[in-house]
């Protein structure tokens, strides 16, 4: 009730009533469904997230690792993760296709990609980003909504 979106009684209609146990079956997974191409590629795609959290202190939950995020091109957000011994980069895309550039320091490091969601093992019908890195930055080409994690 305090969502402005929500404001409106035909809006409010379509929330469904959280304590009708039909929402709640509507809302279980479908464990069979995990093996369906779309759905076994996304789930391997959360899998690899979870494993790299776990093995990147720089996207770990703690109070060591900083970061920020920012707003690079229409619909492309760059978040930046550093532990003080990694740093990362998450580059995504929200919507259509098109470049990002991410300009760096070029003191000594250089970037490597971590993971793209492209990859076959997480898109039934991969379309990747071309991704170039120099000292001067990081320039992306996607094709369609994604994202891009580097390591730099």
């Amino acid at each position: 009730k305090d969502f402005p979106g929500f404001s409106d009684p035909a809006a409010q209609a379509l929330v469904p009533d959280p304590q009708d146990p039909a929402t709640f079956e509507r809302s279980r997974l479908d464990w069979s469904e995990r093996t369906g191409p779309a759905h076994q590629t996304c789930l391997s795609l959360y899998t690899e997230l979870l494993r790299l959290r776990r093995t990147h202190g720089a996207l770990a939950a703690s109070p060591a690792p900083r970061g920020d995020a920012e707003v690079i091109g229409d619909d492309v957000i760059l978040m930046r993760r550093d532990n003080g011994i990694e740093r990362l980069l998450v580059v995504v895309r929200l919507a259509g296709g098109g470049p990002a550039r991410i300009e760096t320091d070029s003191a000594g490091r250089s970037a490597s990609i971590v993971l793209t969601t492209e990859e076959p093992r997480f898109a039934v019908d991969p379309r990747p980003p071309e991704i170039r890195i120099d000292r001067k930055g990081i320039e992306i080409l996607f094709h369609r909504p994604g994202a891009v994690i580097l390591a730099s």
